[in-house]
C-alpha cells in the first residue's frame, strides 16, 4: 500500500519551475486556435519540439505563457515537471539553464563532481528528458543566436545583417546549437516549445521540429480586447482601427492604452479618429510606436526614455534613481500611467517587483528618443559603482552587478576604464575559473564599436593588444580559430613595436601558431613556432621556449618528420629540466 502511495505521488504534478516569470499584460485576448494547436501538439503531435516564429511585438511569449498557465497548468494535461526558462534575462545563458533544469528535474539530488563537463550535463540532462513526460518551454532564443547576441542585444528591433551562409540564425554556442537538436530528434518522452524572432540554422530540415508563423491577431479578438481594455466604440468603428494597424498585438496595446488614458476623447474611439488621422500605407510598429511616445509629456517622454538605457528588468529603487516628479506618490503615479498605456510591464511575482519594457518597445525609446545616452549611462555606471560584490564569486551570475557596471562604463564612453574594470575584475573569474569565453566575446567585443577587425578604442597600445589577445583566446576556446587568428595577427602587429614586451610578443605567436595548426596551416605555424623560439631564446625567456620547442615537435610529428620533432621534444625536455633545477 505505502508503495503503490510513494508511485502515485511520484507521478502527481509538482510546482512548474518558472526561472523567469512573464508579465503578463491585463486583458490577453483570444488566440484560440493557436493555443489549440499547442494543445494538440502537446497531447498527440509525434515531433518533440514546436517553434514559434514571428517578428517581435506579435505576442509569441504572450501566447506561451497564456497558454502554459491557463490551459496547461491545473489541467488533466499537465505533465509532472515543467520548465520555463526565458533568455531574455541577462541571467539565463545555456550554461546556467543546464545547471538549473537539472537541478529541477533532479529535486536537487545531484552529483556535480560526475557532470564536471558541460557535454557531461547537456546528456545528463537529455537523458531525464528523454525518459519523461515533461513541458520544456525555451523562450527567446533568438538571444542565443549570432544576429542577437552582443551588448546591445536588449536595445535591438528587427533588422538583423543577412549573410549568405545563414550564420545569423547559427547558435552563437555550438553546444547550445547541439542541445537543441537533441530535442529534436529522437523520441524524447519531453515536449519543448521554443518561441523566437528568428528560425535556429541548427534545427533547419530537422523533420521532429515543426515551425509555426505566428500572424496577427484574428479582428473579432481583436474588438474583444479593446472593449476589455475600456475603448468604448461599435465593432465597426474598432475593426477600422485595428486593421489600419495590421491587428499587430502590441500596436493595438499601445493603441488602446492612449486612448483610454487620453481624457480629451472619454475612452471614445471616434472622438480619438478624429485627431488621429489613420495611416494610409501599410502598418509598421514604427509609427505606433511614435505616437504612443508622443502622447506622453515631456518629463514623461524623459522618464521612459532613461528606463529604456536598462538591459533586463529593474526592481523600484533601481528606476527611482530616474525620479524627477518630485514626490514618491507622483513617480508611482506615473509608473502606473505607462504600465496602463502598455509601455511597461510590471511584474509582481518575484521577491520585489520587477519593471520592464517589451524589446520593441525599448528598441525604439532607446535608438529612436534616447538623445543624452552618455549621460544616462554615467548615472547608472555610478549606480552600478555603489552595489558591493558578493564575497565569493561561486558563479558567473554572481558577477553580475559587475558586469552591468561594465556595460554601463562602454555606453558612457568611458573605453579605459571599462578595460581596467574588466582586467582587474572580470578576466580572471571568467576565463580561468568558469570558462565562460562567450561571455568574454561580448565583453571585449564592445571595446571596438565600430567593427571587431579594428583595434579596440583605448589610448594605451599595450592595452589594445591585451584586449585583442584575450579576445582571441576566447575565441580559440570557443572552437572559432579563423577569428581568433586575424585578431592575434592584430595584436601581434602591435607587440612588434614595443621592444620591451618581447615576451608577450613570444606567447602570442606560440597562440596564433596553435590556431593556425588546428585550421591545417601547417607551413606559416611552424614559421610561427620558430620565430616564438628565436625571440624566447634571444631574451632568455626558458619556458616560453621550452613550449615552443614541444608544439613545434608536435607539429613536425603530424607532418611525418618524426625525427626532427624527436629532436624538438628532447629539447623542450632539457629545458625545462634546467628550470626545474634552478627552482630546488
Amino acid at each position: 500500500m505505502i508503495d503503490k502511495l510513494t508511485l502515485d505521488l511520484k507521478q502527481f504534478p509538482v510546482t512548474p519551475y518558472i526561472a523567469h516569470p512573464y508579465a503578463l499584460q491585463a486583458n490577453f485576448t483570444g488566440r484560440k486556435q493557436e493555443r489549440k494547436m499547442l494543445t494538440d501538439w502537446l497531447t498527440g503531435g509525434n515531433h518533440p519540439m514546436l517553434s514559434v516564429i514571428a517578428i517581435g511585438g506579435m505576442g509569441k511569449t504572450a501566447l506561451a505563457w497564456y497558454w502554459l498557465m491557463e490551459d496547461i497548468k491545473g489541467s488533466d494535461e499537465q505533465p509532472r515537471k515543467i520548465v520555463w526558462w526565458s533568455f531574455y534575462d541577462y541571467e539565463s545563458g545555456f550554461g546556467r539553464f543546464l545547471k538549473k533544469a537539472i537541478e529541477y528535474f533532479c529535486d536537487d539530488e545531484v552529483d556535480w563532481n560526475s557532470l564536471e563537463s558541460t557535454r557531461d550535463q547537456m546528456e545528463f540532462l537529455y537523458k531525464i528528458l528523454c525518459d519523461n513526460r515533461f513541458i520544456l518551454v525555451l523562450d527567446g532564443v533568438e538571444r542565443v543566436l549570432r544576429a542577437y547576441y552582443n551588448l546591445g542585444s536588449p536595445y535591438q528591433g528587427d533588422e538583423v545583417k543577412e549573410d549568405e551562409r545563414v550564420d545569423f540564425r547559427a547558435c552563437i554556442e555550438p553546444n547550445c546549437g547541439m542541445f537543441l537538436q537533441w530535442l529534436g530528434s529522437g523520441n524524447p518522452r519531453t515536449k519543448t516549445l521554443l518561441t523566437s524572432r528568428l528560425f535556429p540554422k541548427e534545427l533547419d530540415d530537422f523533420d521532429g521540429v515543426v515551425s509555426k508563423g505566428l500572424k496577427a491577431m484574428d479582428k473579432e479578438d481583436a474588438v474583444d480586447f479593446f472593449k476589455r481594455q475600456g475603448v468604448k466604440g461599435t465593432r465597426a468603428e474598432i475593426e477600422e482601427v485595428c486593421r489600419a494597424y495590421g491587428f499587430h498585438p502590441l500596436s493595438l496595446r499601445l493603441l488602446s492604452g492612449m486612448i483610454i488614458r487620453d481624457l480629451r476623447y472619454h475612452c471614445d474611439i471616434k472622438a480619438w479618429t478624429r485627431h488621429n488621422p489613420l495611416p494610409k500605407l501599410l502598418p509598421k510598429e514604427h509609427n505606433i510606436l511614435e505616437l504612443a511616445y508622443n502622447s506622453l509629456d515631456e518629463k514623461k517622454q524623459r522618464l521612459i526614455s532613461r528606463i529604456s538605457a536598462f538591459r533586463s528588468p529593474m526592481n523600484y529603487d533601481t528606476v527611482a534613481i530616474f525620479n524627477d516628479f518630485g514626490s514618491e506618490e507622483k513617480f508611482n503615479g506615473v509608473l502606473r500611467e505607462l504600465v496602463d498605456r502598455g509601455l511597461l510591464f510590471r511584474e509582481e511575482k518575484r521577491a520585489k517587483v520587477k519593471l520592464d519594457m517589451h524589446p520593441i518597445v525599448r528598441w525604439y525609446c532607446y535608438k529612436e528618443r534616447l538623445t543624452d545616452k552618455e549621460k544616462v549611462h554615467s548615472k547608472l555606471r555610478d549606480y552600478f559603482a555603489t552595489i558591493p560584490e558578493p564575497e565569493r564569486i561561486e558563479s558567473v551570475n554572481d558577477l553580475t552587478s559587475v558586469i552591468e557596471l561594465y556595460q554601463h562604463t562602454v555606453r558612457a564612453g568611458g573605453y579605459d576604464e571599462a578595460m581596467v574594470l574588466f582586467h582587474n575584475r572580470l578576466h580572471g573569474d571568467l576565463y580561468y575559473k568558469f570558462g565562460a569565453y562567450q561571455t568574454i566575446i561580448e565583453l571585449l567585443r564592445a571595446l571596438s564599436p565600430e567593427r571587431e577587425d579594428k583595434v579596440p578604442r583605448l589610448k594605451n597600445e599595450l592595452a589594445q593588444a591585451w584586449t585583442l589577445n584575450a579576445l582571441a583566446n576566447s575565441y580559440a576556446n570557443s572552437g572559432r580559430s579563423r577569428e581568433a587568428i586575424s585578431l592575434f595577427e592584430m595584436s601581434n602587429e602591435i607587440y612588434k613595436k614595443q621592444d620591451a614586451n618581447k615576451q608577450h610578443l613570444a606567447i602570442c605567436l606560440g597562440n596564433l601558431a596553435d590556431n593556425q595548426m588546428r585550421i591545417g596551416e601547417l607551413k606559416v605555424a611552424e614559421a610561427n613556432f620558430r620565430r616564438m623560439i628565436e625571440i624566447s631564446r634571444e631574451i632568455k625567456e626558458g619556458f616560453e621556449e621550452a613550449v615552443g620547442h614541444r608544439k613545434l615537435g608536435q607539429l613536425l610529428a603530424y607532418q611525418g618528420e618524426f625525427g626532427e620533432s624527436e629532436k624538438e621534444i628532447e629539447a623542450a625536455i632539457k629545458i625545462a629540466q634546467k628550470l626545474g633545477e634552478k627552482t630546488k
